[in-house]
């Protein structure tokens, strides 16, 4: 008379238990193998500006900081993808409530040689004036020499530390010679 075995018998198999422990384990134990310093565990912090990486120039973090005064600074990453130089000729502004704002291109136009990062905070190259209530939106169009304008809505963000290095103020005037 042989003896047969129950379906639970079987699982209790100290050769199955490996084999189910085994397959329970190894994805459990693989996704350890970057430690604590892995990149999933770093903390990422998106940047408060908008990012448009279509046509011919790409505009990264793009966004207003303004004093709280009437006074703001354009800050973006304009990066030009053409093997050719161009340059930021006009920047147009509208509040989200439609009143516009007035933009200036300090230095009458911003080159933007082939393919490098162009940063507009740092050199304070266009400066806005206006209605900027800090935690609104505005909407911009950017246009270039070459390339196809930008048109997109961005923030407006009140001055913080994290912009200490953004020049804003007044448009900047240039003394004439008497």
């Amino acid at each position: 008379m042989a003896t047969h075995r129950s379906p639970t018998c079987r699982l209790l198999d100290p050769r199955r238990r490996l084999v189910i422990a085994a397959a329970v384990l190894a994805p459990l134990l693989a996704g350890c193998g970057a430690g604590f310093q892995a990149e999933t565990n770093q903390i990422y912090q998106p940047g408060p500006g908008i990012s448009i990486r279509a046509g011919g120039v790409f505009a990264l973090n793009t966004l207003i900081v303004t004093d709280g005064n009437s006074n703001g600074t354009l800050v973006a990453s304009l990066i030009n993808q053409a093997a050719r130089p161009d340059a930021l000729i006009h920047v147009n502004l509208r509040a989200s409530n439609g009143k516009p704002l007035k933009a200036t291109i300090v230095t009458d136009t911003v080159p933007l040689p082939s393919r490098r990062a162009v940063q507009l905070g740092s050199t304070g190259d266009v400066r806005v004036t206006g209605d900027l209530s800090p935690g609104t939106d505005c909407w911009i169009r950017l246009t270039f020499r070459n390339a196809l304008p930008i048109v997109t809505r961005i923030p407006i963000v009140a001055d913080s530390p994290e912009y200490d290095n953004v020049p804003i103020g007044s448009v900047p005037t240039t003394s004439t010679p008497n």
